[in-house]
């Protein structure tokens, strides 16, 4: 029997970015200014490009526990408003089912980055899959434009669209 397309679009989360609107894999952190030391090479930069690779290897393997104990180790030593840790906090909670807190996380880094390509269309997945298609529409049309030619955003929009049908 087929899968019903919105439990697919509900498990179609996009690896986060480490910087808005590019396609690289979570485990390559660039942290934002706000967040860089003025040593390049700080101790913990190295700690939270090792937790952010857990991160994404756990959630490849499924290990969604593992996945939570590497968002918790970065909480650890991220502060709380940093991009690179909303961004892990959101992913996992998203690929645990846990929608309440992955919109939530999804709507403060798109508020904070419009143009956080992955954070978008993720936050615009989960909403087409919970009944808010208009705002899910709104944001990818907005990204579209924004973006040009972008393969993961035509591939977003034909998602939603599906699950409207």
């Amino acid at each position: 029997m087929a899968e019903p397309v919105a439990e697919h679009i509900a498990e179609s989360a996009v690896a986060p970015a480490a910087e808005p609107a590019t396609a690289r894999p979570p485990g390559i952190v660039v942290r934002d200014a706000r967040e860089a030391s003025n040593d390049a090479g700080a101790p913990e930069d190295a700690a939270i490009a090792r937790d952010v690779a857990a991160i994404g290897a756990a959630v490849r393997n499924g290990d969604l526990d593992g996945a939570q104990a590497g968002v918790d180790a970065l909480a650890a030593i991220l502060p709380p408003r940093s991009l690179t840790l909303l961004r892990m906090q959101a992913w996992v909670a998203h690929q645990r089912g846990d929608t309440a807190s992955a919109l939530s996380l999804y709507r403060s880094i798109v508020e904070r980055v419009p143009s956080d390509q992955t954070a978008v269309i993720n936050l615009a997945i989960l909403e087409a899959a919970h009944g808010q298609a208009a705002s899910a529409r709104q944001r990818l049309q907005h990204l579209r434009q924004a973006d040009g030619n972008s393969r993961a955003v035509e591939d977003a929009i034909a998602l939603v669209e599906a699950s409207l049908r």
